[in-house]
């Protein structure tokens, strides 16, 4: 018998496991359209053969590499809504804006994307807007999944490492968490055991430098960044572990925009640059 979708969701759920298996080649719209939860069932149903052509084009054969891919993905689409970077002009980035549910963004990255598919994305505009529609806006975010080794650390279940290959930083921490415990309850046995509950020090971001200063400015009580639940205590952690990493000849400057923070106008030089390093130093002073 067809499993009606307004079911009571754990019954539902349970129905979907039996009949379509959520660990098999595909998944079923139905079931997509739970871990997407609020979003427009139309938009779901746009991608929705894409999201499974991109799971089998780009090794995401299990549960747990398929529940933290659609986590980022339904994050940075908002809930499927946009792919197109919002606000910027057809000339932006050399003409190659991002594009795609996990927004596909200069010249190399559209030509790399090209050889891999097989189909013009690239001599055009028209061509170019092929990458915001199906099945090319969701096989371009699986794509740069695969070429980014996200597989390999969605099978680790690092979520936090995940995150800031995908951002960069920590934008929009809570709700790329929340999709991902939604897709963890609504999934099969496999995931069974597994925590998604995440701890930095656990984390491969708590071994590179620059992610760890961003775990330290997204949690930083005293700044502006958004995303993350703010935490004194995550934030000196984070700037601390990133002062073990370096030393005095760590010379980034103004990553993060740090430079654009009224907190580190005192560390300004001459050419409005901000060293990172003296930027941490600060906050876990300020912060003790």
């Amino acid at each position: 018998q067809p499993v009606v979708y307004h079911f009571h969701p754990i019954a539902f759920v349970e129905g979907m496991k039996r009949v379509f298996g959520c660990c098999s080649s595909e998944w079923s719209l139905d079931y997509i359209m739970l871990m997407a939860n609020s979003s427009d069932e139309d938009n779901v149903k746009l991608h929705f053969s894409g999201l499974n052509r991109s799971f089998l084009e780009n090794g995401m054969d299990s549960c747990l590499k398929r529940v933290h891919f659609l986590a980022q993905v339904l994050h940075e689409s908002g809930g499927l809504r946009y792919t197109r970077e919002i606000g910027v002009l057809d000339s932006a980035y050399g003409g190659f804006p991002g594009r795609g549910l996990i927004q596909l963004t200069g010249k190399s990255n559209y030509v790399s994307y090209q050889e891999f598919c097989g189909e013009d994305v690239t001599s055009s505009e028209y061509c170019k807007q092929k990458l915001e529609q199906n099945p090319h806006a969701s096989v371009s975010a699986g794509w740069f999944w695969n070429r980014g080794d996200l597989n390999s650390i969605a099978s680790k279940n690092d979520f936090i490492l995940v995150t800031a290959k995908i951002n960069g930083g920590f934008n929009g921490y809570n709700d790329r968490l929340a999709y991902l415990k939604r897709g963890f309850q609504l999934s099969c046995s496999s995931l069974k055991g597994i925590s998604n509950d995440y701890v930095f020090s656990q984390s491969g971001a708590y071994h590179i430098p620059i992610y760890c200063f961003a775990w330290g400015l997204w949690h930083d009580p005293g700044l502006s960044k958004s995303g993350c639940t703010k935490s004194r205590e995550k934030a000196i952690e984070g700037y601390e572990r990133f002062i073990a990493l370096t030393d005095d000849n760590y010379d980034i400057t103004n990553r993060y925009g740090v430079h654009k923070l009224s907190t580190f106008d005192s560390l300004q030089d001459e050419k409005g640059k901000v060293k990172i390093r003296a930027a941490a130093k600060k906050r876990i002073n300020d912060l003790k």
